[in-house]
């Protein structure tokens, strides 16, 4: 890929993104930049496993065809493994992230739109793409 593509796909998430916020603002009927400022959230009291529990509640209640397609999480080996090849130590939320769940069967979104790759694929896509960017 060259740098243009790059810049062309980095435009596109961005705008991505900055759509699904205004929808989901919507959609529970606030605007995100109603000129009042919000109070900060509450600070978090539950670990990340303990959220991702919930959040797997969550998408059984909401998506169950997506539980199904999730892949089983990984071992402290795969783990290790991992960093290895990344060559750097993964963020203890992540490693959490990706002991819940390796990713989604090929093909299968988290939520509409939204990717969640094996960590062995997202480790492969980021050095392809570093590779990239240098050339």
């Amino acid at each position: 890929m060259r740098k243009e593509s790059l810049i062309g796909l980095a435009i596109l998430t961005i705008a991505g993104i900055i759509y699904s916020i205004f929808i989901y603002f919507s959609s529970v009927g606030k605007a995100p930049f109603s000129g009042h400022p919000r109070s900060m959230p509450p600070v978090v009291d539950e670990t990340m496993d303990e959220l991702l529990r919930s959040l797997e509640i969550e998408i059984e209640r909401h998506f169950p065809e997506v539980i199904q397609s999730l892949e089983p999480g990984i071992t402290a080996e795969e783990l290790e493994k991992a960093e290895a090849a990344l060559g750097q130590t993964i963020h203890p939320e992540m490693q959490a992230l990706y002991r819940w769940h390796n990713g989604l069967a090929n093909g299968e979104e988290l939520f509409p739109g939204h990717s969640f790759w094996s960590l062995e694929n997202a480790i492969r896509t980021n050095q392809e793409l570093a590779v990239q960017y240098r050339e």
